[in-house]
């Protein structure tokens, strides 16, 4: 299921460039479409996660997936800037509530073991990543439409969704906790700190995500192969980092693995933005993607142990408020891009990244 995530968001993010010059539309206007995905994010947040309490993960991550997976080939069909918009409404309430139900999976599967997987498992979307990158890269050397190539990666994407789910865990509880806390406040305190470092470090990765490829071709005058190249070596990176990040964990301790990551992330995208090469780009997207690898996976761990809160609620409040700022920051993005310059506004991801290292201590409390 994290496979599939990470290909299906890559397939399109890399293939922005081509979209854009397609329907015409600035810098601006990609990131008003890309805030549609946020809309439809804060729309399925809350749904899911009392859905994900009152039917199982299971039954959430197949019925979300599939309607994800039927939006992707909008993305690339929408003829207009507003039929983009929609699709990517779509798309994102879709994407949210499929990532609350796989990580909450990801939740029972760690207990279960007893020893920290969530990394492992984040390793698989930035295998997706990896792959839908890889695909959309090859696809737009070579000249491919855009509609063409996301039609064939849903129905890959389906095909890998129905063999999945016959391995889910068919209803796992995770409400059964003594003392849960019902107070809004008394819930919140302990998962602020987490959903401040899960905001900034995801907002990172979206942003990375989603605008490394016109970074690429815009500012340091990449080919569109070379371009997509950028979230190609991205998301290796943020899968090397993932592969090994369990073990690091336990080595090292979860403070240190955020507050390390942070210094390599910040370099790598510090390094970027002052030497617009593309040699010194793509240096710089691999380390940024090193840096933020194990990050979120360990908050996530942490939100899921916070003592008398509910472990669903946990992972819901931290996952809705990270990827609020994975799909918010690619719009941001985009309008302080058109109002300045993209690089500075990629600045804004390195103040981001900066705060999620000084906030390190937060996940061990």
């Amino acid at each position: 299921m994290f496979l599939v995530n990470g290909i299906g968001w890559a397939s399109w993010a890399a293939r922005l460039p081509a979209i854009q010059e397609r329907l015409a539309i600035g810098e601006g206007a990609v990131g008003a479409a890309l805030l549609g995905a946020t809309l439809g994010l804060f729309v399925s947040v809350v749904v899911t996660s009392v859905l994900v309490e009152r039917f199982g993960s299971r039954m959430v991550t197949i019925v979300s997936g599939a309607t994800m997976i039927a939006a992707l080939p909008l993305i690339g069909l929408a003829p207009s800037f507003p039929l983009l918009a929609a699709a990517l409404v779509l798309y994102g309430a879709a994407n949210g509530a499929f990532d609350l139900a796989a990580n909450s999976q990801a939740v029972t599967v760690e207990r279960t073991y007893g020893r920290p997987m969530m990394s492992s498992f984040h390793a698989l979307f930035s295998a997706g990543a990896l792959v839908g990158a890889g695909i959309a890269a090859l696809v737009a050397t070579n000249g491919v439409p855009v509609d063409l190539h996301l039609i064939g990666i849903a129905a890959l994407l389906l095909t890998l969704l129905a063999v999945a789910s016959l391995a889910l865990v068919p209803h796992p509880r995770h409400g059964e906790v003594v003392g849960v806390r019902t107070s809004l406040v008394g819930v919140a305190r302990p998962l602020v700190g987490l959903g401040v470092i899960s905001f900034c470090v995801l907002l990172a990765e979206g942003s990375v995500t989603d605008w490394s490829a016109i970074y690429l071709s815009s500012v340091v005058g990449a080919g569109p192969g070379v371009a997509a190249t950028g979230l190609i070596v991205f998301s290796l990176t943020m899968m090397l980092g993932r592969l090994f990040g369990d073990r690091l964990t336990l080595r090292l301790g979860p403070a240190r693995i955020v507050r390390g990551g942070a210094a390599v992330a910040a370099a790598g995208l510090a390094l970027t933005l002052l030497v617009p090469t593309v040699a010194m780009s793509l240096m710089g997207f691999a380390l940024v993607g090193l840096g933020l690898s194990i990050i979120f996976p360990v908050v996530l761990s942490a939100a899921g142990r916070v003592p008398a809160v509910r472990s669903a609620t946990g992972l819901a409040g931290t996952t809705a408020t990270g990827y609020v700022g994975f799909i918010a920051g690619p719009p941001i993005i985009g309008f302080v891009a058109e109002a300045s310059s993209l690089r500075l506004a990629l600045g804004l991801v390195l103040a981001c990244i900066v705060v999620a290292g000084l906030l390190a201590s937060q996940v061990e409390r």
